[in-house]
């Protein structure tokens, strides 16, 4: 599978729109304080030449910054895509934004990412304790209009 097809499955999964290349997602969220702009980011993923980039716009306090990432295999595409969620106008995952993400190797990633195939694997996650992890997935129920979660508590 290519990695347009892959940004293609999990947009559906989420109910994200996607487009065709050159700039296949671009989303913008604004935050202001009293007519005046906080914080903009701005998420971008664009084709060029074989290549997928992702962009991310950072506007903060009158600084500008910019980060760039190819996008090589799935776990690439898939944390991008976590981006997305806690970033954009995605309403969830509300209970898990105080969570912490820890980073999984590759093929630890491969292997849950399958376990549930029509869910968006989110990844691993630890609660404010620090002392319980879940794996999280979800997807949007775009018939019913809400998000569905699967939690998976691990043990070490």
């Amino acid at each position: 599978m290519d990695i347009y097809e892959i940004m293609q499955s999990v947009s559906d999964m989420l109910g994200i729109n996607i487009n065709r290349p050159p700039i296949v997602y671009e989303d913008e969220t604004n935050e202001y304080n009293n007519d005046t702009l906080k914080r903009s980011i701005k998420h971008q993923i664009i084709k060029d030449h074989n290549n997928f980039i992702y962009l991310l716009h950072t506007k903060e306090l009158g600084k500008y910054r910019c980060e760039s990432m190819i996008l090589n295999d799935t776990k690439d595409v898939y944390n991008v895509f976590v981006r997305f969620i806690r970033d954009s106008y995605y309403d969830s995952p509300i209970k898990f934004n105080n969570w912490r993400r820890h980073e999984e190797h590759n093929d630890s990633f491969l292997l849950h990412y399958r376990k549930h195939p029509k869910y968006f694997y989110m990844g691993l996650y630890s609660d404010n304790r620090l002392d319980e992890f879940y794996r999280v997935y979800i997807r949007k129920k775009k018939e019913d209009m809400y998000n569905e979660y699967i939690t998976e508590q691990v043990v070490f």
